[in-house]
Protein backbone atom coordinates (compact mmCIF):
# COMPACT_ATOMS: atom_id res chain seq x y z
CA UNK A 1 0.00 0.00 0.00
CA UNK A 2 1.30 3.74 -0.77
CA UNK A 3 0.95 6.77 0.98
CA UNK A 4 1.26 10.46 0.17
CA UNK A 5 2.57 12.38 2.70
CA UNK A 6 1.86 16.35 2.43
CA UNK A 7 5.15 18.19 3.80
CA UNK A 8 6.78 21.95 3.82
CA UNK A 9 9.65 22.95 3.05
CA UNK A 10 12.26 25.92 4.39
CA UNK A 11 11.57 27.71 1.56
CA UNK A 12 7.33 27.47 2.42
CA UNK A 13 6.57 25.19 -0.92
CA UNK A 14 5.03 22.09 -0.74
CA UNK A 15 6.21 18.47 -1.39
CA UNK A 16 4.79 15.43 -1.49
CA UNK A 17 6.69 12.03 -0.06
CA UNK A 18 5.14 8.95 -1.59
CA UNK A 19 6.06 5.32 0.42
CA UNK A 20 5.14 2.54 -0.63
CA UNK A 21 5.56 -0.58 1.49
CA UNK A 22 5.40 -4.00 0.89
CA UNK A 23 6.75 -7.50 1.74
CA UNK A 24 10.32 -7.02 1.75
CA UNK A 25 9.75 -3.55 -0.30
CA UNK A 26 10.29 0.02 1.27
CA UNK A 27 10.69 2.97 -1.63
CA UNK A 28 10.27 6.35 -0.48
CA UNK A 29 10.19 9.35 -2.98
CA UNK A 30 9.56 13.28 -3.05
CA UNK A 31 7.92 15.24 -5.26
CA UNK A 32 6.72 18.69 -5.76
CA UNK A 33 3.75 18.48 -7.42
CA UNK A 34 0.53 16.03 -6.30
CA UNK A 35 -0.02 14.47 -9.56
CA UNK A 36 3.37 13.27 -10.04
CA UNK A 37 3.06 11.56 -6.79
CA UNK A 38 0.06 9.98 -7.24
CA UNK A 39 1.32 8.43 -10.56
CA UNK A 40 4.94 7.39 -9.20
CA UNK A 41 2.60 5.58 -6.47
CA UNK A 42 0.01 4.21 -8.49
CA UNK A 43 2.43 2.58 -11.60
CA UNK A 44 5.21 2.08 -8.67
CA UNK A 45 2.45 -0.53 -6.90
CA UNK A 46 1.26 -1.92 -10.43
CA UNK A 47 4.71 -3.07 -11.06
CA UNK A 48 5.38 -4.53 -7.65
CA UNK A 49 1.81 -6.47 -7.90
CA UNK A 50 2.97 -7.44 -11.34
CA UNK A 51 6.39 -8.28 -10.89
CA UNK A 52 6.26 -12.07 -10.38
CA UNK A 53 4.86 -12.38 -13.59
CA UNK A 54 8.29 -11.03 -14.98
CA UNK A 55 10.72 -13.59 -12.62
CA UNK A 56 12.82 -15.44 -14.91
CA UNK A 57 13.89 -19.42 -13.34
CA UNK A 58 17.65 -18.97 -12.88
CA UNK A 59 17.84 -22.43 -14.70
CA UNK A 60 15.97 -20.66 -17.90
CA UNK A 61 19.18 -17.65 -17.56
CA UNK A 62 22.34 -19.31 -16.73
CA UNK A 63 24.44 -20.59 -19.69
CA UNK A 64 27.01 -23.10 -20.12
CA UNK A 65 30.15 -21.00 -19.76
CA UNK A 66 28.32 -19.41 -16.40
CA UNK A 67 28.07 -22.75 -14.72
CA UNK A 68 31.77 -23.13 -15.84
CA UNK A 69 32.72 -19.72 -14.13
CA UNK A 70 31.03 -20.57 -11.15
CA UNK A 71 32.87 -23.62 -10.91
CA UNK A 72 36.19 -22.34 -11.93
CA UNK A 73 35.62 -19.01 -9.73
CA UNK A 74 35.39 -21.56 -7.08
CA UNK A 75 39.30 -23.24 -7.53
CA UNK A 76 42.22 -21.13 -5.47
CA UNK A 77 44.45 -19.14 -8.02
CA UNK A 78 47.60 -22.33 -7.35
CA UNK A 79 45.20 -25.23 -8.82
CA UNK A 80 46.51 -23.57 -12.07
CA UNK A 81 45.96 -27.12 -13.95
CA UNK A 82 43.02 -27.57 -13.07
CA UNK A 83 41.77 -24.23 -13.64
CA UNK A 84 43.12 -24.94 -17.36
CA UNK A 85 41.14 -28.54 -17.10
CA UNK A 86 37.90 -26.73 -16.77
CA UNK A 87 38.67 -24.83 -19.31
CA UNK A 88 39.83 -26.75 -21.79
CA UNK A 89 36.60 -28.91 -21.68
CA UNK A 90 34.39 -25.89 -21.66
CA UNK A 91 35.87 -25.56 -24.95
CA UNK A 92 35.79 -28.89 -26.10
CA UNK A 93 31.92 -28.60 -25.30
CA UNK A 94 31.28 -25.22 -26.73
CA UNK A 95 32.33 -26.52 -30.10
CA UNK A 96 29.34 -28.39 -30.49
CA UNK A 97 26.75 -27.26 -27.89
CA UNK A 98 27.49 -23.59 -28.42
CA UNK A 99 26.72 -21.11 -25.37
CA UNK A 100 23.14 -22.25 -25.03
CA UNK A 101 21.08 -21.79 -21.66
CA UNK A 102 21.04 -25.12 -19.70
CA UNK A 103 17.17 -25.69 -19.87
CA UNK A 104 17.53 -26.12 -23.60
CA UNK A 105 20.39 -28.85 -24.00
CA UNK A 106 18.59 -31.88 -23.76
CA UNK A 107 20.14 -35.15 -22.92
CA UNK A 108 20.02 -36.37 -26.69
CA UNK A 109 22.47 -33.19 -27.65
CA UNK A 110 24.62 -34.19 -24.52
CA UNK A 111 25.32 -37.61 -25.89
CA UNK A 112 25.70 -36.29 -29.27
CA UNK A 113 28.13 -33.84 -28.38
CA UNK A 114 29.88 -36.85 -26.74
CA UNK A 115 29.82 -38.57 -29.99
CA UNK A 116 30.67 -35.93 -31.43
CA UNK A 117 33.89 -35.41 -29.71
CA UNK A 118 34.95 -39.07 -29.60
CA UNK A 119 35.53 -38.41 -33.50
CA UNK A 120 37.76 -34.88 -33.64
CA UNK A 121 41.70 -35.54 -33.50
CA UNK A 122 43.48 -34.43 -30.47
CA UNK A 123 47.39 -33.79 -30.21
CA UNK A 124 48.91 -36.28 -27.93
CA UNK A 125 52.56 -34.43 -26.87
CA UNK A 126 53.89 -32.51 -29.77
CA UNK A 127 51.61 -30.02 -32.09
CA UNK A 128 52.54 -31.52 -35.38
CA UNK A 129 50.66 -33.96 -37.43
CA UNK A 130 52.03 -36.84 -36.42
CA UNK A 131 51.16 -35.99 -32.87
CA UNK A 132 47.09 -36.03 -33.83
CA UNK A 133 44.81 -39.04 -32.81
CA UNK A 134 41.65 -39.76 -31.88
CA UNK A 135 40.29 -38.84 -28.31
CA UNK A 136 40.17 -41.54 -26.18
CA UNK A 137 37.69 -42.41 -23.67
CA UNK A 138 39.45 -41.18 -20.87
CA UNK A 139 40.06 -37.86 -22.01
CA UNK A 140 35.96 -37.82 -23.06
CA UNK A 141 34.86 -39.20 -19.37
CA UNK A 142 37.28 -36.50 -18.18
CA UNK A 143 35.79 -33.21 -20.14
CA UNK A 144 31.97 -34.54 -19.44
CA UNK A 145 33.13 -34.83 -14.91
CA UNK A 146 34.49 -31.61 -15.52
CA UNK A 147 30.77 -30.27 -17.03
CA UNK A 148 29.04 -32.98 -14.31
CA UNK A 149 31.36 -31.53 -11.55
CA UNK A 150 29.98 -27.88 -13.03
CA UNK A 151 26.36 -28.96 -12.72
CA UNK A 152 26.95 -30.22 -9.17
CA UNK A 153 28.46 -27.49 -7.31
CA UNK A 154 25.37 -25.26 -9.02
CA UNK A 155 22.74 -27.84 -7.47
CA UNK A 156 24.79 -26.82 -3.74
CA UNK A 157 24.02 -23.37 -4.61
CA UNK A 158 20.09 -23.94 -5.01
CA UNK A 159 20.37 -24.05 -8.66
CA UNK A 160 17.94 -26.48 -9.91
CA UNK A 161 19.51 -28.39 -12.90
CA UNK A 162 19.45 -31.94 -14.58
CA UNK A 163 22.53 -33.30 -14.49
CA UNK A 164 22.80 -34.75 -18.09
CA UNK A 165 26.70 -35.27 -18.38
CA UNK A 166 26.63 -37.27 -15.54
CA UNK A 167 24.01 -39.97 -17.54
CA UNK A 168 25.91 -39.70 -20.39
CA UNK A 169 29.09 -40.35 -18.14
CA UNK A 170 27.03 -43.87 -16.81
CA UNK A 171 25.18 -44.73 -20.02
CA UNK A 172 27.61 -43.69 -23.17
CA UNK A 173 31.04 -43.75 -21.63
CA UNK A 174 31.24 -46.16 -19.30
CA UNK A 175 29.35 -48.78 -21.53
Amino acid sequence: MSRIEERILKDGRKSYRVSIRRKNIEIYKTFLEREDAELYSYYKEKLIDNMNNFDVEIKESIRISDLFELKINTLESHQVREIKDFGNSLERISLFLGNKFLNQISFNEWLECAKSLINIEVYRGSKSPKGKRKMSMGTLRKIFAHASSCISYAKTKGIVLDNHPLKVIQCFINA
